[in-house]
């Protein structure tokens, strides 16, 4: 019913809220009777993997990947790269991820709600990310397992610029 249900680790931890997948078995166990519920869940681990130059994503709305723990729905390691008013939203891990990307701008997007981070910024030269949205993202509470979380980070880059963006409500 379009609420967010927390992952617990045992079947015997399962109560309202929350869900555990026996992967031996391949059951899933949510804390509340299904009937006349909505009960969606994710398998695609992400929409775009690129390596191209010249990649533009605009207008797109990328939400519920079940990308895993520190990946993005969205991950682009190209030159030249522009992704502008794209809504990533409700994925497993995180939004968007630039990875050996250089010379990216990333303008007028929102990160809303994502599990780990809105967006990730790894090994990447000479990006601006300015005028977007960042909030309420580790939905998934990565940071009790000491993975970095929230809005928005950048490990091992250069030349990045942020700008005018807003943060709010992220955790981590």
């Amino acid at each position: 019913d379009g609420q967010h249900l927390e992952r617990v680790m045992t079947v015997d931890q399962v109560g309202p809220g929350t869900f555990y997948q026996d992967y031996a078995t391949g059951r899933t166990y949510i804390g509340v009777d299904p009937a006349r519920r909505l009960v969606e869940m994710s398998k695609l681990a992400d929409a775009i993997s690129s390596n191209a130059a010249g990649v533009k994503l605009r207008r797109l709305r990328f939400q519920r990947f079940a990308s895993g723990g520190q990946a993005g729905a969205v991950v682009l390691s190209g030159t030249d790269v522009e992704v502008s008013f794209c809504r990533f939203t409700e994925n497993h891990a995180i939004g968007l991820h630039l990875t050996n990307a250089h010379r990216s701008w990333i303008h007028h997007n929102v990160f809303h709600r994502n599990g780990q981070l809105g967006m990730g910024h790894h090994r990447s030269h000479n990006t601006v990310v300015e005028d977007n949205m960042f909030s309420e993202n580790n939905t998934d509470k990565f940071w009790r397992a000491d993975w970095e979380s929230g809005g928005f980070k950048a490990t091992y880059s250069d030349g990045t610029v942020c700008r005018r963006n807003t943060a709010h409500n992220n955790e981590g």
